[in-house]
């Protein structure tokens, strides 16, 4: 779901990452490796697509974005296009550049908040480390009917890093396989 982010509760974004297998990201953003992570193909969408198109990479950077000047010219009426504000949300501090973010930006209404806005079918879907069995069996529910790569993050025993297994297909003419 996209979110709104006030002062500019028109603007609506959601985030994204070129990497699955950070520690890190696990920990902060998958309720410390208890959520999931789906990887979509961006590259499947057309040009023209308006994903594809306000999809943009995160700028990291030691200086703050100042857009002092833009929000006056916006409280003055004068607009001085899309991009500024996109600019804006598209800027991080150079700590944050392991993330490897993009952000898919919707700026001044461009997409309505009451209006769902599809993405592509999920290429994959990682759980993560500590998934609880519940939540392994509903994402297997949706993912096994549709075919969509299903894998496992695990912990390395020996190194601060996850490594990914595949997860085979439960049919009710298979039996689970090691």
């Amino acid at each position: 779901m996209l979110t709104a982010f006030p002062p500019l509760d028109r603007h609506y974004l959601c985030s994204f990452s070129e990497i699955d297998d950070s520690v890190l990201m696990w920990s902060h953003y998958a309720d410390y490796h208890r959520g999931f992570c789906l990887e979509y193909p961006i590259t499947d969408l057309l040009s023209g697509d308006i994903r594809r198109r306000m999809l943009f990479p995160i700028v990291y950077s030691d200086q703050l974005f100042d857009c002092n000047s833009i929000f006056q010219e916006m409280l003055a009426g004068r607009v001085p296009g899309n991009f500024y504000p996109i600019a804006a949300c598209l800027q991080k501090a150079r700590g944050w550049g392991y993330e490897r973010e993009w952000r898919l930006v919707f700026p001044f209404g461009l997409f309505p908040a009451s209006t769902a806005y599809p993405m592509p079918t999920p290429s994959a879907v990682y759980l993560g480390a500590r998934s609880s069995e519940a939540n392994r069996r509903l994402v297997r529910e949706v993912t096994e009917p549709r075919h969509i790569p299903l894998f496992e993050m695990k912990l390395s025993r020996d190194r601060f890093s996850l490594e990914r297994r595949y997860l085979r297909p439960i049919t009710d003419s298979q039996s689970p396989r090691a």
